[in-house]
């Protein structure tokens, strides 16, 4: 059974990414506010599977690798924010990538 304290985030999760929503849908793009509502809403689902670990029925290894999966679409997330830099983007595009594989890696376990 779930454990009641892993639900706490999600509402906190839905105003982030409604705040992030409206900062990538302003014209201009408003960057300064994607920067704080972006990885906020990435470490809420962060906090929402970490806190699962206390559940009695989790399954550690496979939580760990979706943490795992998680912090490296954190990073993507973070180094994809700003548009014009190619090699942030391609350092964002790999860390994503590698999230990917971790994410395969944990569905197979």
């Amino acid at each position: 059974m779930m454990q009641w304290f892993v639900l706490l985030p999600i509402p906190l999760l839905f105003v982030t990414f409604a705040l992030l929503m409206r900062a990538e849908e302003h014209t201009p793009r408003d960057e300064a506010r994607v920067r704080i509502w972006k990885p906020a809403s990435t470490a809420l689902v962060i906090l929402v599977c970490a806190l699962s670990l206390a559940s009695p029925t989790s399954h550690p290894v496979y939580t760990a690798l979706i943490l795992a999966g998680l912090v490296l679409c954190l990073i993507g997330d973070v180094l994809l924010i700003p548009r014009d830099d190619s090699r942030r983007f391609a350092l964002g595009l790999g860390a994503f990538l590698v999230g990917h594989l971790v994410f395969i890696i944990a569905l197979s376990t």
